[in-house]
């Protein structure tokens, strides 16, 4: 298309309205062959044109370059460039945010929208713009600084979103805006539902067709990892728990074990002093035989039946004595069953 045809074209169009004008616009940039982009950027910076026409043209380079998906640097720049000339428009204003979205700066993204709404909120496709905006900032994990979501923005989408399904329930992409959005709240099951819905309501014959439906194919993939990490999340947490129950038995065991080998260790203590004692005892008095003469069985056997109760006597009270816990008690109850043995021993066979 050269100059004259690519006004003849524009002029024909611009009275329409915006939902018109864009679709013709769309029409004339990516269904027609003719199309020359350097021929509508001329157009858009020459003011001798009337206003209408240029933003029509500038618009068409808009979503070229939007299709082409160049630079952000560059389509910003095509933007701030007729930012005094066109921001009057909402058609412009639209189209500003939508780039602002793409240098992820939400805030102010928003508040363009929220103007725009504020003087014409029953208009589909910028109440669409604004939900697109707000999904995006909300799935950002990194927003910037300045970019914080405010506490009002679920609440605020979801609003808008039902505007929209109430609007038109059989388009496709208000059906992704719902999925996105219960994304979110993890409600992955309505989310994968309302997925399929848009792609089974989608229109074939749409020149985006193949990038709308692989949109909604990679949000598909975003619900199924979704899942597998609300899997893989309540498997470590029962890890976890396993884990910290295991650890306070083992912590138990141990303590339980320290303590038997606490006691282990006092009983065999007790053990060898009481077995040291007795030997001692056994030696002196097996030693102590020889200078005894028994004249009589009845004497062999008094001394033996004296020797067992001594014996018997000691042993009793070294056990008292061993159980106790204080020093001053063990002596004075080892010195009383030495005494109380050697005493009975006395008295029965002086």
């Amino acid at each position: 298309m050269n100059l004259q045809t690519t006004l003849n074209a524009i002029e024909a169009i611009v009275d329409k309205t915006e939902t018109e004008l864009v679709s013709e616009i769309k029409k004339i940039v990516f269904n027609s062959t003719e199309f020359k982009v350097m021929v509508f950027i001329k157009i858009a910076k020459d003011e001798q044109y009337t206003h209408k026409v240029r933003l029509a043209c500038w618009y068409g380079v808009y979503i070229y370059y939007r299709r082409l998906k160049v630079s952000t640097n560059k389509l910003s720049e095509w933007v701030n460039d007729f930012s005094t000339t066109f921001e009057q428009e909402e058609l412009f204003c639209i189209a500003k945010a939508l780039v602002l979205k793409v240098n992820k700066k939400y805030s102010s993204a928003i508040d363009i929208l929220q103007n725009v709404l504020n003087n014409n909120n029953q208009n589909v496709g910028y109440v669409a713009t604004y939900v697109d905006i707000a999904l995006s900032w909300l799935e950002d994990p990194h927003p910037n600084s300045n970019n914080i979501v405010p506490s009002s923005m679920s609440s605020d989408t979801i609003d808008h979103i039902q505007f929209l399904m109430r609007a038109n329930p059989e388009y496709a992409k208000y059906h992704f805006f719902n999925a996105r959005f219960l994304l979110l709240e993890n409600n992955l099951v309505s989310a994968e539902r309302e997925l399929f819905t848009a792609i089974d309501l989608e229109d074939e014959n749409t020149n985006d067709y193949i990038l709308r439906v692989s949109d909604y194919q990679a949000y598909l993939s975003k619900i199924k990892i979704a899942a597998l990490e609300l899997k893989l999340d309540k498997k470590f947490s029962e890890i976890e728990a396993l884990q910290s129950t295991l650890k306070a038995e083992q912590n138990d065991f141990n303590d339980k074990m320290s303590k038997v080998s606490e006691d282990f260790k006092e009983s065999q203590k007790q053990g060898m002093q009481l077995l040291t004692v007795f030997i001692a005892v056994i030696s002196i008095l097996l030693s102590s035989l020889k200078g005894f003469e028994f004249e009589t069985t009845e004497q062999l056997i008094k001394f033996e039946l004296t020797l067992v109760i001594s014996l018997l006597f000691f042993f009793g009270t070294l056990f008292v004595w061993i159980s106790s816990q204080s020093i001053l008690y063990k002596t004075m109850t080892f010195a009383f069953a030495t005494l109380a043995s050697v005493f009975t021993m006395i008295v029965i066979f002086p």
